[in-house]
């Protein structure tokens, strides 16, 4: 007898499932920059917002210049809004439930201050966005793994920085820092650090490689 069943059914599934994730998420795409500054052409719908089962969003590479005051509902599991315009987030964005969140090259007057409300953050990167400094609430993002602030302006990072005890990788590559907080001893998970690019002389960068981490800790100076 064959007791081997047909599992073909399940491979067609998946990747009738993976086109349709790929062309709502397109659709999403469309909608949002329809309906920017630039051309206000749509006007999205309050029901916009019962699209919750996108698994990632990719909105990068346009030319949004913001996003409609809904967006922060959307219940997907990482939004991807790279190499956009963007110069603000509308202020649902503190109700976004997702795990990871992409901002890099946009033109944010500050740090969206809305990110500090996203207490169950895994990743963050918001890089090349001219950032001055982390506000003092960013300490509400506990749960942050992964946290990429290079090509900024920051002349320092917050001491509190070293209370993000889940933190793994820390990338601050770029910017104008001239020390770094001690407190970034205790980051017993850390495993990748970047802080090459900024102010600091070589002397403390030596101090830093050779006695702050443990051998387990790569860390980049170049």
């Amino acid at each position: 007898l064959d007791g081997v069943s047909d599992r073909d059914f399940a491979i067609e599934f998946l990747s009738a499932a993976s086109m349709i994730m790929m062309h709502l998420s397109r659709f999403s795409e469309e909608l949002i920059l329809w309906s920017s500054a630039q051309f206000d052409f749509v006007e999205l719908p309050d029901s916009f917002i019962q699209l919750d089962k996108v698994f990632c969003m990719f909105l990068d590479n346009n030319c949004l210049t913001q996003l409609p005051e809904n967006f922060g509902y959307l219940k997907s599991f990482e939004i991807n809004l790279k190499n956009n315009k963007l110069t603000s987030l509308p202020k649902s964005f503190k109700f976004f439930t997702g795990k990871g969140l992409e901002l890099d090259n946009n033109c944010f007057d500050g740090f969206p201050e809305v990110i500090c409300y996203l207490k169950d953050l895994y990743l963050l990167s918001i890089q090349n966005c001219k950032i001055k400094e982390i506000p003092k609430d960013f300490i509400n993002c506990k749960d942050i793994v992964v946290l990429k602030l290079g090509g900024n302006k920051l002349r320092k990072l917050p001491d509190f920085v070293g209370d993000l005890f889940r933190l793994e990788e820390l990338v601050l590559e770029d910017n104008q820092i001239e020390s770094l907080p001690t407190s970034l001893k205790k980051l017993e998970r850390l495993e990748f650090i970047d802080i090459g690019g900024n102010n600091m002389t070589a002397k403390q960068l030596n101090n830093v490689v050779n006695n702050w981490f443990s051998d387990t800790v790569s860390v980049w100076c170049n």
